[in-house]
């Protein structure tokens, strides 16, 4: 397929995308993918399949970017504003402490409550004089060294080591626009404001030192733990600790779906049609690492010219590896061709690919994405007869009569043309999963790889 034909493809699908498109900014399904992309990248994180910096730039020039400091700016984004204004006030007109009595005994002069009986016995004891020359005072005192206080105190440290790390770490500082820049400093100067309250001032060395263990320290857990018991036995004076342990929650276990739309913070600059691309790949890699041992080989970083190294490297039980890379640009006669498929699979020393599109499209789309497939096919591949670029896999939104699951259109020799539906419906989540495992089998079976357990032989 030319140049000239290739963006004649693209712009005739452009005109129908905006009108057609599953996946839109007006749908349902909206807020779902983007809840769904995050956590994706965070359980990633967690199982440490990705390490480093984790950058997607797509073709149209949008980048969106994902790391353990970008998530802590969204969860400090969406709830930063809630703790200083709404929950911190509210602990500070209730706060909480533990009456105790103080007794003091003070020459000449008396400061509080007089106990007589506890005096007159104490100036007994003493040489004779003309007047009482002793006070026993007895003074109530406020101990406000409660754990649901000092709770208090370690969130607002732990919002503020968060914030300035934010602002301090160079690398992110720059990918900041001025919004979020004035959303953490807003914070820091909350968390700042909200450390000079009386009451909190004698807190701050033990919250800390607590402070700088993991979020999940035994400790920590157990302060938490304490504070919610004493809370849940007041709870009518104690409305400002119950949404802070509610806030906290939100904070660290960041439940996006629960928090709906608010989710789309780090996708403000990419379109519906880059967010269903980085949601199959995603999907994709996630569903892989059940079957294969997976690991990042580089950080995507910005810049879409020059990502010829592969993202991701799968290990599977028989020991054969694949790369998988997206939006690959040293591919053969990649600038004769003026364009390159979102995703692909490459056997590790076989020297066979897949070629893989993500197309948000409606149904009646779905022939102008098969032909320009068909074009990198060919294109990509007859530099040698076809033997090297084996097959090209498009994945869909939604079902047709043609499409649905996982579905075969024939091809050149050895190549085959195939298409898959991956939905963007909370709702196809367990459909989803079992179309991949088609997927992955499909993977194996092109590149002679020993299919894993689990997934089903045809």
């Amino acid at each position: 397929m030319s140049l000239s034909s290739d963006n004649q493809v693209n712009n005739r699908e452009d005109d129908l995308i905006d009108r057609h498109s599953p996946l839109r900014e007006d749908s349902e399904e909206i807020a779902y993918v983007q809840a769904r992309v995050i956590r994706l990248v965070i359980s990633l994180f967690e199982r440490e399949f990705i390490k480093d910096a984790f950058t997607i730039t797509f073709s149209s020039g949008n980048t969106v970017q994902f790391l353990k400091r970008l998530i802590t700016l969204l969860k400090l984004e969406i709830l930063g504003e809630e703790l200083f204004r709404e929950i911190i006030p509210s602990i500070k007109r209730r706060i909480s402490f533990n009456p105790e009595r103080v007794i003091e005994v003070n020459r000449y002069t008396s400061r509080g409550r007089i106990d007589w009986l506890s005096t007159l016995k104490y100036n007994w004891q003493r040489p004779p004089v003309s007047a009482l020359s002793y006070f026993v005072n007895v003074r109530p005192l406020r101990q406000f060294e409660t754990p649901e206080n000092i709770l208090t105190v370690l969130t607002i440290h732990q919002v503020l080591r968060d914030s300035l790390n934010l602002l301090r770490n160079w690398e992110l500082s720059e990918n900041l626009d001025s919004k979020e820049e004035n959303i953490l400093s807003e914070i820091v100067r909350g968390a700042q404001n909200s450390l000079k309250i009386s009451q909190f001032r004698e807190l701050e060395d033990r919250a800390r030192i607590l402070s700088l263990r993991d979020d999940d320290d035994p400790e920590v857990l157990e302060l938490e733990f304490l504070a919610r018991e004493r809370v849940e036995q007041k709870p009518r004076s104690s409305r400002g600790y119950q949404m802070l342990l509610a806030w906290r929650e939100k904070y660290f276990e960041l439940d996006l779906i629960r928090l709906g739309d608010m989710a789309g913070s780090p996708f403000r600059y990419i379109n519906e049609n880059d967010l269903y691309e980085i949601f199959v790949f995603l999907e994709f890699v996630y569903r892989l690492s059940k079957y294969a041992s997976l690991s990042q080989i580089k950080a995507l970083r910005r810049g879409y010219y020059g990502q010829e190294k592969p993202l991701f490297r799968a290990q599977f039980p028989d020991r054969d590896k694949v790369d998988i890379y997206f939006q690959r640009s040293d591919l053969p006669h990649y600038f004769e061709v003026g364009g390159i498929p979102d995703m692909v699979v490459e056997l590790v020393g076989g020297n066979r690919l897949i070629l893989a599109d993500m197309k948000n499209y409606s149904t009646i789309n779905y022939s102008p994405a098969l032909y320009k497939m068909m074009g990198y096919l060919n294109n990509f591949g007859y530099n040698d007869g076809f033997e090297t670029v084996r097959s090209g896999v498009l994945f869909f939104p939604i079902p047709s009569e043609r499409h649905s699951g996982f579905n075969f259109f024939g091809g050149r020799g050895q190549q085959r043309l195939c298409s898959l539906i991956l939905s963007p419906s909370e709702r196809d989540h367990e459909a989803n999963q079992r179309n991949l495992d088609e997927f992955i089998r499909f993977i194996c079976e092109e590149f002679g790889v020993d299919i894993p357990e689990g997934i089903k032989r045809r």
